[in-house]
């Protein structure tokens, strides 16, 4: 039986009902809600709550000593006012608890665009938990919470790749420039600093932005659709919820969105995050804004990348919280007015960075070639 949100649940009740899965209630959620549902619903609350200096501390404070007085309390306080504030994100939320376990590519076909015990402790199941304050407020939450959503009583699904879903500080690099691959485009006219030979206009048209997503056409051949961020969109369509890469990240911001897809074994995922700007000066202060949040995830470090766009920053991550490892490779780009974060992985398997490359040009080609004016052709090469 697979478990929907309703309508009705208010802030409070929504952060208190995942607020254990920041915490470290996973396993225990496990029978009401998947551990793709967990892993997307980390991943968004981190992101959401390190975009700003005050959720960033309240997240430090939490994961440099969990059972410190008032750690999880100062979360929950900081997520229940993000909630609040902006329905986009707990649209979000919601969305992401209504993911179940991974469905074969074929039944997909849509995009959418846009620690240490200290005294006593509470034992769920195979959960030990600090009994802290805070964790035993969110579990008595959680109890409430989860009575209001039966009475709803709506089902449905969608899935999510998340293998990157914790915080962690660090500091983005810029690679220099490099060459690139497949098809080229015009010359380079105004930015300083463009590879490539590409324009650096700003793609205004929702339809030319939709262009630089790739199609299954443009991946290797066992490759499809899988499930996107917004099971209410049909077909390609465009994410309308508010910009949530903090204010830096935000500014200039005109179009954002995102698309998955995966291999025939389910076992290599793909996922393409592209932010349009209206300047390349607005487009810098994106991609600082995109490299520092997905550089913040837990597990997350710096690895050096083939350089491929006007800057770029390799990251990996490994993923540990539905209790098997989940490794990811991936790196944030800019191309000229283009920002994009593409993560590849999703298993346990080491992925293969030469693929990670074949899929940062192509990204890298199509964004060029859609602020030239012409639509996006460049495929993976491989």
């Amino acid at each position: 039986m697979r478990r929907h949100m309703g309508a009705g649940v208010g802030a409070e009740e929504l952060g208190a009902l995942v607020m254990p899965m920041i915490t470290g209630l996973t396993n225990a959620v496990g029978s009401e809600f998947s551990s793709a549902a967990v892993a997307e619903v980390r991943r968004l609350v981190r992101e959401r709550l390190g975009a700003a200096e005050e959720g960033r501390a309240a997240l430090d404070q939490l994961d440099g000593d969990p059972a410190a007085a008032g750690a999880d309390d100062q979360v929950l306080a900081q997520l229940t006012a993000a909630l609040a504030a902006d329905p986009g994100f707990a649209r979000q939320v919601q969305e992401a608890l209504r993911l179940t376990a991974v469905q074969s590519a074929g039944d997909i076909n849509t995009i959418s665009i846009g620690g240490a015990v200290k005294k006593s402790t509470i034992t769920i199941g195979p959960v030990t938990l600090n009994r802290t304050p805070g964790n035993q407020v969110a579990l008595a939450a959680l109890v409430l919470a989860v009575v209001a959503l039966l009475v709803f009583g709506m089902y449905g699904v969608i899935h999510t790749l998340g293998p990157d879903d914790d915080a962690k500080a660090a500091t983005p690099s810029s690679g220099s420039n490099g060459s690139r691959t497949g098809s080229g485009a015009e010359p380079s006219q105004g930015d300083e600093g463009a590879t490539g030979g590409d324009k650096t206009a700003a793609i205004k048209d929702v339809e030319h932005f939709k262009a630089i997503f790739p199609e299954p056409t443009s991946l290797p051949d066992d490759w499809s659709f899988a499930p996107g961020s917004d099971s209410s969109s049909e077909g390609l369509g465009v994410d309308n919820s508010p910009c949530a890469e903090g204010e830096e990240g935000c500014r200039g911001q005109i179009h954002h969105g995102r698309a998955r897809f995966g291999d025939s074994t389910g076992e290599a995922q793909a996922e393409f995050r592209v932010y349009a700007y209206d300047s390349v000066g607005t487009a810098e202060a994106g991609y600082r804004a995109v490299a520092g949040i997905a550089l913040h995830l837990d597990g997350t470090t710096t690895m050096p990348i083939t350089p491929v766009a006007d800057q770029s920053t390799g990251f990996t991550a490994q993923d540990d919280s539905a209790g098997h490892t989940v490794l990811t490779e991936g790196a944030v780009i800019r191309v000229g007015t283009i920002v994009a974060r593409v993560a590849y992985g999703g298993s346990s398997q080491q992925p293969d960075t030469q693929v990670l490359n074949a899929l940062l040009t192509m990204l890298t080609e199509r964004a060029g070639q859609a602020q030239s004016g012409r639509t996006p052709t460049a495929t993976t090469q491989l």
